[in-house]
């Protein structure tokens, strides 16, 4: 959300501040590829420069607040009318919503244009009553916020909330019970978005009219200047997607305040390309189950299609997107920030690791191939044809450095993707690698010494190389249940392009 002068003496570029002031809202005028047009999804919203602000479904549900009038409405999946919600309530609450572990969040700030009714900060709400409940975390002019797909605590999330004018960007731990904050990086944020990996997180840097990238330890990684936009909402397009012959994999799209929406392609020099138009004044933005992108207008939501962005909600759901088709699945929950324990190491120096890093994204190439210290059995691989979904985990010294999700039940073009091979395991075979990359996995049940894991991947999110030893590599079920790894304490070939590793 772009912030409002009440109240607070910070400097925002005048253009900022009056576009679109008096005219009428629009949806967006123009398209250009990979965007190919938009619809409203809801409309007549009360208007006073910038309407609905914060959005957010839950699998029921979709919920938004209107700065202009600090109140929260409740709508059906469907969309509807400002005039004819499913339930409205002047709870104070104007700018960022969110969900976090079965809570729901909502920020009350004074800059926004119609101001707020409660002390700035965090809050929880009952998503029935729409009631605003205790203070989760004072701060000043609180706007956007995000759930933290890597939280230890995944009943308990943390959450990420961006200021303007009140010191940056916070984390807070814990809200769900103890509270605490930590400051995370520093200067006037509107919108935020988190990969669903959990790196990098995404913020618009509101009065330099900037887009930033943070690693996990709040170390700028991208810097895009949109001036003369006000970029706000962000979403982040799935990896491996090509759409009407682009490469989209991970760009990032933002929602502007100047009427537009612009694609950084992170994959090409972070070129920047103007993909609609023609619009009213936009502020923050979600990303539906249906992989669809909404954005805020000044008097209503608009879905955009196609549909191909990353979901980071917290609901059982989420899509994972194709070229050619839409599938909805269930994801398995990202990596912990530190290694599982529990798991079967590898026998002695029968692991082989390689990482390669391309010139491009689309290039980079995984490789693992795991032997068993002891007995696996077909049943420790559960079910992966119906519901048994993976994720491969690669550690650098204990700290999380990749992810990669090889879903259930898919269909990769018009055959399975996982399928049983007799007995003894399963086979997976996806040659898009939606969602992360894997395009391939072989489980094999045996005794020690014959049971065999193989998992290979092209165009994953490849870490920074080299990586600090010990390298940890786990592959493990969505749910409880078996998982299995290998250290590596030394490399034979690690260089910034290629990590090659035999097991301890």
């Amino acid at each position: 959300m772009a912030p409002r002068t009440r109240g607070l003496a910070v400097v925002v570029a005048v253009g900022l501040l009056t576009v679109l002031a008096s005219s009428a809202a629009l949806a967006f005028m123009s398209f250009s590829p990979p965007l190919t047009g938009a619809t409203d999804f809801v409309t007549g919203a009360p208007d006073c420069g910038s309407g609905p602000v914060g959005l957010v479904f839950d699998a029921s549900h979709f919920f938004v607040t209107n700065s202009s009038n600090h109140t929260t409405y409740r709508f059906p999946l469907t969309g509807g009318d400002f005039s004819s919600p499913e339930s409205s309530a002047d709870n104070g609450l104007n700018t960022g919503l969110g969900i976090s572990g079965g809570h729901y969040y909502g920020n009350a700030a004074t800059i926004a244009c119609g101001g707020t009714t409660i002390t700035n900060g965090l809050y929880s709400f009952d998503s029935n009553t729409l009631a605003v409940g205790a203070m989760i975390a004072p701060f000043t002019n609180p706007l956007a916020f995000v759930v933290d797909p890597l939280s230890p605590d995944p009943t308990n999330p943390n959450l990420f909330v961006s200021t303007c004018g009140g010191g940056g960007i916070f984390r807070v731990h814990r809200p769900n019970t103890s509270p605490t904050v930590t400051q995370f990086a520093t200067g006037c944020f509107a919108g935020l978005y988190f990969t669903s990996d959990g790196s990098p997180l995404y913020a618009a840097l509101y009065q330099e009219q900037h887009v930033n990238g943070f690693d996990r330890t709040g170390r700028l990684v991208l810097d895009v200047d949109l001036s003369g936009h006000g970029p706000d909402g962000i979403a982040v397009a799935t990896a491996n997607t090509v759409i009407g012959g682009i490469d989209v994999s991970n760009n990032v799209f933002v929602n502007s305040n100047d009427g537009t929406i612009e694609r950084i392609d992170v994959n090409n020099g972070n070129a920047v390309s103007v993909v609609a138009s023609g619009g009213s004044r936009g502020d923050f933005a979600t990303v539906g189950a249906d992989g669809c992108f909404y954005v805020t207008q000044r008097d209503r939501i608009v879905k955009l299609a196609p549909c191909f962005f990353q979901s980071v909600l917290t609901t059982t759901s989420t899509t994972a997107t194709t070229t050619t088709s839409t599938t909805m699945t269930t994801l398995p929950p990202p990596c912990g920030p530190i290694p599982a324990t529990g798991c079967q190491g590898a026998a002695a120096h029968k692991a082989l690791l390689l990482v390669r890093k391309g010139e491009t994204s689309a290039e980079n190439q995984l490789s693992w191939k795991w032997t068993s210290s002891g007995t696996v059995s077909v049943r420790d691989f559960g079910t992966p044809t119906t519901s048994t979904a993976y994720v491969l985990c690669i550690y650098g010294n204990a700290a999380l450095k990749m992810t990669a999700r090889a879903l259930a039940g898919r269909t990769c073009g018009t055959k399975p993707c996982w399928k049983a091979v007799g007995k003894t395991g399963f086979k997976y075979q996806d040659k898009s690698g939606t969602p992360d990359g894997l395009t391939g996995i072989q489980l094999k049940a045996g005794a020690a010494g014959k049971a065999s894991i193989r998992v290979k991947g092209k165009g994953v999110r490849v870490p920074t190389l080299s990586l600090t030893t010990p390298v940890r590599v786990q592959l493990k079920r969505r749910h409880t249940g078996a998982c299995w790894d290998a250290t590596y304490s030394t490399a034979l070939i690690d260089t910034a392009s290629k990590l090659k590793a035999k097991s301890d």
